[in-house]
């Protein structure tokens, strides 16, 4: 089993809900649902129940300051567009999902405890070369590789920014019949992740309100995602970025939460 890093911050019980791992690539102009099929023949002993759910629109992670937006295209298309498509394994944990610029791998919690990342990033590894194998077999272009990127989304009990956030304390009000405390809201934060003093990409953080987890009450969502534009197509570039955006995830994931939330995940280190 591959070993989790010794520098990075651990829980016993962490709040992790979700996690993605995926690359982009140049759009594959001509891939087709029978192109989809041929793929899924592949992996339908592991994957065996398919959905079909609308395309996510493209968008490039630009090292650059400034705002980001997504890069919409403009082109004739010489035939209808394939749907992102979603293949399931069989106890919903296990998410493929591909679409003509990208692929995904996504864990799902469920009732199994949170595995190892380098066990998923292994098994995205291990997929998209399958991918990549059954391109090369119906001579379609194999996906040139553009971005790299990882997603954490934690489930976090709690009824007001404050109380889990390290870096946000309620308001002091003195208005009347406006109470000071427990305000409930969202925070979105960006920031830059760096190799010695370059930029390589960007680590973007949302905080946002759910509704009832369960029998745990309301609460909150935090999604973590890393975004690192790719200098070369190959996946011996593409897995040490995304192994920095995970190393970037943890130890940022630590960093913005408070002690009193760490030991009720049962921190580590």
């Amino acid at each position: 089993m591959p070993q989790r890093p010794v520098d990075l911050p651990d829980f016993a019980s962490p709040p992790v809900h979700e996690v993605a791992i995926a690359c982009h690539f140049e759009p594959l102009t001509d891939l087709r649902q029978a192109h989809i099929g041929y793929f899924w023949s592949k992996i339908k002993d592991d994957f065996p129940d398919v959905e079909d759910h609308e395309p996510r629109p493209p968008y490039v992670e630009r090292l650059e300051d400034g705002i980001q937006i997504p890069a919409f295209e403009l082109e004739l298309m010489r035939a209808p567009m394939p749907h992102r498509a979603w293949f399931v394994s069989p106890d919903k944990s296990a998410l493929l999902q591909l679409q003509r610029d990208r692929f995904v791998y996504n864990w799902r919690s469920r009732s199994d405890e949170y595995p190892h990342f380098e066990l998923l990033l292994d098994a995205f590894l291990e997929e998209l070369k399958t991918l990549c194998n059954a391109f090369n077999e119906i001579n379609l272009s194999e996906p040139h590789l553009n971005q790299a990127e990882v997603t954490y989304v934690n489930w976090i009990d709690a009824d007001a920014l404050d109380l889990f956030l390290a870096f946000v304390d309620s308001p002091s009000l003195n208005a009347g019949g406006v109470a000071s405390d427990g305000a409930f809201g969202q925070i979105s934060l960006r920031f830059p992740v760096m190799n010695d003093s370059n930029v390589v990409g960007h680590l973007y953080t949302e905080c946002s309100p759910i509704p009832a987890l369960g029998e745990q009450g309301s609460g909150y969502q935090m999604t973590l995602t890393f975004r690192a534009p790719m200098l070369e197509p190959h996946v011996d570039v593409l897995k040490p970025l995304l192994l920095r955006g995970r190393a970037a995830i943890v130890h940022t994931f630590a960093g913005l939460t408070r002690p009193s939330y760490h030991e009720k995940w049962g921190r580590i280190q």
